[in-house]
């Protein structure tokens, strides 16, 4: 966003009343968000400060000789990003750019805490990560993975399911349901159906009409388009535009010419480091290093581009 300071490179890295009853995609539109606290003035929603993530670290013990004493072995681990600092303010639109192995989806995952960061800290709304319970925080920042499922639900069960957490009225989760339908198209054939009788495509699609619904402060999606097909890609387009349906959202996509008609920021995930765009990103500056990138993985693996 103008004016804002976002992701940098640190050190070696990297209300009331809903307006629901109204019904119908409009009405959902202008109920999403209001019923958010909002953070103090001036508070980014999110922050990060110097953060580092290493999987696989871990401590173990070894004994030398037959009936030697054991002695303590830290082995390092594998360092997916180091050193991420930035500021997610309410109303951004970020996209999380990189190759494959380059973090995006580890990154997404410490947003949402389902894992903690191994260096540094994160903050929301200027509460430290630990301290503030992973229930709520969890419906303030809802993620979507690219491969989500449906937990053994049927579509309307799973579309009923975070409304339910929130202990919301049924006549409230009913009219939910009717306005996410009508604004995302779900045909009443896939109510009853279980993720094992949804194409791929589907899953996602119910996933992140899922995400929706359930109005969160921050929606976070993982490679939202991988399965999609055309006509949804450019209705998710519309549903994702600023001042649409979800008030922040932070994108996890190699797809940077979709994205680039959604998000006003970019961070670039390269090389365990993050380096910060704002204001208008050079997407094709960005969509050349994407591809360098993938074609030096390639080459490691020994494998040719799809």
């Amino acid at each position: 966003m103008p004016g804002r300071s976002g992701w940098r490179s640190v050190g070696n890295s990297v209300d009331g009343n809903r307006d629901w009853k109204r019904g119908g995609a409009a009405g959902m539109q202008a109920g999403i968000g209001q019923n958010q606290p909002s953070p103090v003035q001036g508070t980014p929603l999110i922050q990060l400060e110097k953060v580092g993530l290493t999987l696989g670290q871990q401590a173990s013990t070894r004994t030398q000789g037959w009936f030697g004493k054991r002695s303590a072995l830290t082995l390092p681990g594998y360092p997916v990003f180091q050193g991420v600092s930035g500021k997610i303010h309410a109303g951004d639109r970020w996209a999380v750019i990189g190759a494959v192995g380059s973090g995006k989806t580890s990154l997404l995952r410490l947003l949402n805490r389902l894992m903690d960061p191994t260096q540094g800290r994160l903050f929301w709304q200027g509460q430290p990560y630990d301290r503030v319970p992973i229930a709520t925080l969890r419906q303030q920042i809802m993620a979507v993975a690219q491969e989500p499922k449906l937990l053994g639900m049927t579509v309307q069960q799973a579309l009923e399911y975070p409304l339910r957490l929130r202990n919301l009225a049924p006549e409230e989760i009913n009219d939910r349901v009717k306005a996410c339908l009508a604004q995302m198209t779900i045909p009443d054939a896939w109510l009853a159906k279980t993720e094992a009788q949804l194409s791929a495509g589907q899953r996602q699609w119910v996933a992140i009409a899922r995400g929706i619904i359930a109005q969160p402060t921050v929606l976070l999606l993982d490679e939202p388009t991988a399965y999609l097909d055309p006509k949804l890609i450019q209705q998710l387009t519309e549903c994702l535009l600023p001042a649409k349906t979800v008030p922040t959202v932070i994108i996890a996509t190699h797809d940077i010419p979709w994205i680039q008609d959604i998000c006003t920021s970019a961070m670039y995930l390269t090389d365990r480091r993050g380096q910060w765009f704002t204001d208008r990103p050079d997407w094709a500056g960005l969509q050349a290093q994407l591809s360098q990138a993938r074609q030096q993985l390639a080459a490691e693996w020994d494998e040719p581009l799809e």
